[in-house]
């Protein structure tokens, strides 16, 4: 009796014994130790991965994405159709729009399905009314932003006045037969505006 009441402490407190702390676990018996890394699973050698700082940092805005720009190293394309071809309105100008009258005239269907669904109730009943509304335009290729008067005639047709002559026609020295584009980002609650191409320069 005497033996085994100082064999057993002795037991208790021999780490070779001690089924907790032994390493050595039999492969029977179930293990209640949490781990939450596997040393089995296969990680890339981290002296290759490069440094990451902040995941911001190093997004580019999905405006700029060039669809051309290498994929990740797995191959794998993130590539969507909206990058290819954001521009939902499309249009060649025409003497109208760079003349005298200081307007834009946008296809009617262009206007109602790409930017009439991202108006306010408020500013729909405006331009059904015959009224006018204030529309954001971002120029995508000086990166400046500028404000134009949105209106509906009583043909239905749907213009851009304002400040279209000053800030667009002129100063970005528009003329008959460039091909412009544009689309609504309702992130931002903007028109984004871009010369698509230039038109020939013998064009009269």
């Amino acid at each position: 009796m005497k033996n085994h009441q100082e064999s057993s402490p002795k037991a208790a407190l021999d780490p070779d014994t001690s089924p907790v702390t032994n390493p050595k676990v039999s492969s029977a018996d179930p293990s209640t130790s949490l781990c939450l890394l596997d040393e089995t699973w296969p990680f890339p050698d981290t002296a290759q991965v490069p440094a990451v700082s902040s995941p911001a940092r190093n997004i580019k805005p999905w405006l700029m994405r060039d669809p051309s720009e290498k994929e990740s190293a797995q191959g794998l394309s993130t590539q969507l159709s909206l990058f290819l071809d954001p521009w939902k309105i499309k249009k060649h100008l025409t003497k109208s729009d760079i003349g005298s009258q200081c307007r834009l005239l946008l296809p009617t269907k262009s206007a109602m399905v790409h930017i009439l669904p991202y108006l306010t109730a408020h500013e729909a009943a405006l331009l059904e009314q015959g009224g006018e509304i204030s529309v954001k335009v971002l120029d995508l290729d000086i990166e400046q932003t500028h404000r134009l008067v949105l209106k509906r005639w009583v043909t239905r047709s749907y213009v851009f006045i304002g400040n279209w002559y000053k800030e667009f026609v002129r100063r970005r020295n528009l003329r008959e037969g460039d091909e412009i584009g544009a689309f609504w980002d309702p992130y931002s609650s903007r028109l984004i505006f871009c010369i698509l191409a230039r038109a020939n320069q013998d064009l009269k």
